[in-house]
């Protein structure tokens, strides 16, 4: 369920798959979290991955 004030801008538009959101000037990922362990994010924080052509896809809209 899409939070109030948040616009997708790229992703898919159904189920659980990567997605991007905008609010305020600012981006919000949503991806599968990363368990490779290669990359420890600081406390509160969170590492995902999705594919590059959704974030030229949301580059694009975001910056039309």
């Amino acid at each position: 369920m899409l939070m109030e004030g948040y616009t997708q801008v790229a992703g898919c538009k159904n189920g659980n798959c990567p997605k991007v959101f905008v609010k305020n000037g600012r981006a919000y990922i949503q991806g599968t979290p990363d368990t490779s362990g290669d990359f420890n994010p600081p406390d509160g924080e969170a590492l995902v991955s999705i594919p590059l052509d959704i974030l030229r896809e949301a580059a694009k809209e975001v910056l039309a």
